[in-house]
């Protein structure tokens, strides 16, 4: 087997084309002729070791690993920058690897992860986006309704990309947002059902979508999910991970199931790693569902956390990769832009034109495009000049295109005295609630 070429790549200003010539056999992978790049791919948590008599040291996320000492350890292998001379003394700042060999001490079904790993170093390995919950423009959590998800009901709900669901004879407490005081994982920040109050049978959902143009990286190929979970129900209660397909691209509406985990027992106050591997998911270029449902039973004010939420090609599952958050934030940006008060401040959200007494078309100019033409939820906004306007009674998007990252908004505003022609802005109020959310979430 022969991995291809890496693409040019840069370290600390240094631009270094690799031209990796990159061998296989059953038994051992070989780095040729091989410049210094920033990540070689998840070998080490799988069984690889380093061969005897190399001088060039390696670094994990976790532990720094010798060429010289046979040690092997867990986490993203990461070639280092500096060579190691056979006296053990430092070599140059930017060394080429060469004749550096890593032994394969499991099965060979893996090499198409590690190609993955390899060959397509500036993607995510991770494809579901906001997977720790770091990222939560809407900022106000959810209060939990019978069979219902958030977007089915307001979009101003909920923390990005991800929806909470609870059932039951009755749902008489709880709520789905943020915490940032996390128990699961590893970096505080998780989804939490909070509070919780279920009567009956109560189970709790939690879905993730992705979209056609994301999941076509995965059609007819072998994926794997994982995610860090915790409850504080007392006893152990099964959780059970649903992976499906959409019918039509990027309509979920008619799902197929492809398969599902069967019930994995999760012990009461304990953080615990859910792994779903080697899932056969057969053509999902429409798009896949994730859904992780808990058994709760009937419960009184309890709490649910789940974070590092992983899906990746492969049968095995991996470290979660935890992205920049400004690349998460970008990510998320592309399904929905909220426009919020800060604090005890109000905030302009766009500027107009009046083309009435009650009506004002405005003009919002995006960061980034959407995925498609959003839909458009307000709460607590008004129109101003400082000297007229009024609140807003009605609002409804004009025009949006996609491939654009402009949209304009038609607006009516209460008790006239606007002026055709004058320029007036659209305000986030500092009412309670004062919030705008357009949203081409899936």
């Amino acid at each position: 087997m022969v991995f291809a070429a890496l693409p040019t790549l840069q370290k600390n200003s240094l631009s270094t084309t690799t031209t990796s010539n990159m061998t296989t056999s059953s038994t051992e992978v070989e780095v040729a002729e091989q410049a210094v790049f920033y990540r070689a791919g998840v070998l080490l948590t799988h069984g690889w070791e380093l061969g005897p008599d190399n001088a060039v040291e390696f670094r994990t996320e976790e532990v720094i690993v010798s060429a010289t000492d046979g040690v092997s350890g867990p986490g993203t292998v990461t070639f280092s920058t500096r060579a190691v001379k056979a006296d053990g003394t430092n070599g140059p700042a930017y060394a080429w690897l060469a004749g550096t060999r890593i032994r394969n001490t499991f099965s060979t079904s893996v090499y198409d992860q590690i190609r993955d790993n390899f060959t397509a170093l500036p993607q995510s390995r991770n494809l579901i986006i906001n997977g720790d919950c770091r990222v939560n423009q809407r900022v106000t959590a959810f209060t939990l309704v019978k069979d219902e998800y958030p977007w089915d009901l307001s979009d101003l709900y909920g923390p990005d990309r991800h929806e909470g669901m609870a059932t039951g004879t009755a749902v008489s407490a709880g709520t789905w947002g943020q915490t940032v005081t996390a128990t699961a994982g590893n970096s505080g920040y998780a989804f939490k059902f909070a509070g919780v109050t279920l009567t009956g049978t109560g189970i709790l959902y939690h879905r993730y979508r992705m979209e056609a143009l994301d999941a076509v990286r995965f059609k007819n190929q072998s994926a794997s999910f994982s995610c860090s979970v915790y409850h504080d129900v007392g006893s152990a209660i099964n959780y059970t991970i649903y992976v499906r397909k959409a019918n039509a691209a990027d309509n979920f509406s008619a799902v197929t199931a492809i398969s599902n985990s069967g019930a994995i027992s999760v012990p009461s106050a304990t953080k615990t790693l859910l792994k779903y591997e080697n899932i056969s998911l057969g053509d999902v270029s429409n798009g896949i569902e994730i859904e992780i449902k808990i058994e709760s039973g009937a419960i009184t004010t309890k709490n649910f956390e789940q974070t590092e939420l992983q899906f990746e090609r492969g049968p095995v599952c991996t470290a979660f990769e935890c992205r920049n958050i400004g690349i998460e934030y970008y990510l998320c940006r592309n399904y929905s832009r909220s426009f919020y008060k800060i604090g005890v401040i109000n905030t302009v959200a766009g500027f107009g034109v009046a083309v009435s007494t009650t009506e004002i078309y405005i003009q919002l100019t995006l960061t980034q495009r959407l995925r498609a033409s959003p839909t458009l939820t307000f709460s607590q906004c008004a129109i101003s000049d400082l000297n007229s306007g009024g609140s807003v009674t009605a609002m409804s998007i004009l025009s949006a295109d996609s491939t654009e990252d402009v949209i304009f908004l038609s607006v009516t505003c209460s008790g006239g005295g606007l002026i055709a022609g004058n320029a007036y802005y659209l305000l986030i109020s500092i009412s309670s609630g004062g919030n705008m959310i357009l949203s081409s979430e899936l």
